[in-house]
């Protein structure tokens, strides 16, 4: 079983390789090779890092060889990352629905003990809450509620300390405009907090997306003929309407004042068990019917379960782990875990491939009753655990055998003889 799964994953990691190369003509056969073998790296080792990438693959020659190799082909091909977010996009733009959860992330890459990474510049940690030295992301996951399918569809790296840098804003907006371009206005934008300043909220308002955006407690609205503060409008709002329990919203419509134009909006109040404070959404146009306010109230919080897609490519992938100093090749491999991801998403939908690839990462909680709902990691362990196993992993590397001089005996057949007379 091993060893049909190895080949099945090897079929959909050469696919992908293969629709690359016949979308763009500037993709050739060196980087198409390198695409093959990045890939297949990442899903073997579970990590960017290039070293771990380059054991994993197996060759008969010497590691440091495959290592200078796979370290040039990262350098020389940034693009990869560019050409991963175009193939996602078109691959999996079908699976992009009215419904559909759509969740922009701003994230960070930090190395705290790095001094001598490109491009580097001063960020906070995400994940430990102090500054540092790294990288921003821009990621943009999808979420289909009535499927449970969680897929990543664009990430995008910057650093402050480029030249062509203009602001944290107009690189969230380039990766909003790269998606719509090639998906189009559907499914429900969802952010969090970091987004509520004027500038974005007026960027998605004329671009008339749907979305919901998590405020603070700093913005005015208009009801009626006045301002009002945050704080005054909630109390004005009946939290009457139910789900569950305990959880309870209400909503209220007013006017958003962005530079002197008042944009229709409601705002959203809902508090359950869980949160003391009472989140306060925000959402485009006035919604007249609660079964829709109650769909997008909902929609914020499957945010949270789009967030594990966040957290897998830092745990799942490794891409902090990446060590190379060189900002051209961090961005191919970011790019190369896009397309490893976009792999583990092939195997999910192969219904008799993902049985056995859950059945060999040999985790405790395999069975369909007891399976987590993002089962990315158990899909990635597998399929490392069977490249693990494998002796050698591509061919196309080794050198062809030296043509064998003709024998006596082949020499004086006929037809050899007929040749020579």
């Amino acid at each position: 079983m091993i060893g049909e799964i190895r080949q099945n994953v090897k079929r959909k990691i050469v696919s992908v390789a293969s629709s690359i190369s016949e979308d763009n003509v500037s993709v050739k056969k060196p980087l198409h090779k390198y695409i093959l073998e990045i890939v297949t790296g990442v899903l073997a080792s579970k990590s960017c890092n290039l070293t771990e990438i380059a054991r994993s693959l197996k060759e008969d020659i010497c590691i440091t060889n495959t290592l200078k190799r796979i370290r040039n082909n990262a350098h020389d091909h940034p693009e990869l990352l560019e050409l991963s977010n175009c193939y996602n996009m078109n691959k999996w733009k079908e699976k992009v629905r009215e419904e559909t959860i759509i969740a922009l992330d701003a994230g960070d890459i930090c190395h705290h003990f790095g001094n001598n990474f490109e491009n580097h510049c001063r960020l906070r940690d995400g994940s430990k809450g102090n500054t540092g030295n790294g990288y921003y992301l821009n990621q943009i996951s999808c979420c289909n509620p009535s499927e449970r399918i969680t897929f990543p569809m664009y990430l995008d790296i910057y650093s402050s300390e480029e030249q062509n840098f203009k602001s944290m804003n107009t690189e969230s907006m380039k990766a909003v405009d790269n998606f719509v371009s090639a998906i189009g206005t559907k499914g429900l934008w969802v952010l969090d907090r970091g987004y509520d300043g004027g500038i974005m909220l007026d960027y998605f308002l004329n671009k008339d997306l749907d979305f919901v955006c998590r405020l603070t407690k700093k913005r005015h609205f208009v009801l009626g003929d006045k301002a009002i503060s945050i704080p005054e409008l909630v109390k004005k709002i009946n939290r009457r309407y139910k789900i569950g329990k305990s959880f309870r919203f209400g909503y209220k419509k007013c006017y958003l004042n962005l530079e002197g134009k008042l944009h229709p909006v409601t705002v959203m109040v809902n508090k359950g068990e869980e949160n003391k404070e009472p989140h306060i959404l925000l959402t485009n146009g006035h919604i007249k019917k609660s079964r829709e306010i109650r769909r997008r109230v909902m929609g914020y919080y499957h945010r949270w379960g789009v967030e594990e897609c966040y957290r897998f490519e830092k745990q799942g992938f490794g891409i902090e782990k990446s060590l190379t100093p060189n900002f051209n090749a961090i961005k191919s491999l970011l790019g190369a875990s896009m397309l490893a991801w976009s792999v583990l998403l092939m195997v999910q939908e192969d219904e008799i491939l993902k049985e056995q690839v859950i059945a060999n990462s040999k985790r405790e909680k395999s069975k369909k009753k007891d399976r987590p709902k993002f089962i990315y990691y158990s899909l990635l362990d597998g399929i490392s655990r069977a490249f693990i196993m494998a002796k050698e992993i591509f061919r196309f590397r080794k050198p062809k055998p030296p043509k064998l001089a003709l024998t006596i005996d082949e020499l004086l057949n006929k037809s050899s003889l007929g040749m020579m007379l």
